[in-house]
């Protein structure tokens, strides 16, 4: 009788890789509650943007219609931006927020019509490193593509 040792061929017990079973926040994708609460409070932001490009836009036909046109590319930029968001939340399953966010009472607060536009100019900033960092953490191709969008109109 020969020494050698009988082997058995053993199923693993999982897969050799189980990344595919993995929680998405595990491979430092967003997790569904966090995403919802950031796509709420970018559209509050946004719907606070549309609002103020679009009574801004108002106060500039009295006062400076050169700045009209600029409000106006705002404003539509804006709305499809908020458009953009709730097909996302909508997406996820999630009700939209329909609040409108703080950001329309602080520029609002601003009489000049230059200041105002310099905070508004921040605010296109906020938006996009807000969507910046949350761009590598998305997991779908869609609301990849659709933020995408939304960053490229606040560049």
């Amino acid at each position: 009788m020969s020494d050698e040792k009988k082997t058995s061929h053993q199923e693993p017990t999982s897969s050799p890789c189980g990344a595919h079973e993995a929680d998405p926040a595990y491979m430092g994708f967003l997790p569904r509650e966090e995403l919802i609460g950031e796509l709420q409070v970018l559209l509050e932001a946004e719907r606070a943007g549309a609002r103020v490009a679009r009574e801004s836009s108002i106060e500039a036909a009295e006062r400076d219609t050169a700045r009209v046109e600029g409000l106006e590319a705002l404003l539509d930029d804006e709305v499809h931006c908020c458009k953009v968001l709730l097909e996302c939340l909508e997406r996820l399953g999630a009700t939209p927020s329909q609040k409108i966010g703080d950001f329309y009472d602080k520029c609002m607060a601003i009489d000049d019509l230059e200041a105002r536009l310099a905070l508004v100019d921040k605010g296109q900033r906020w938006v996009l490193r807000k969507v910046e960092a949350i761009l590598p953490r998305l997991q779908d191709a869609g609301m990849i593509a659709a933020m995408k969008d939304v960053r490229d109109r606040h560049v």
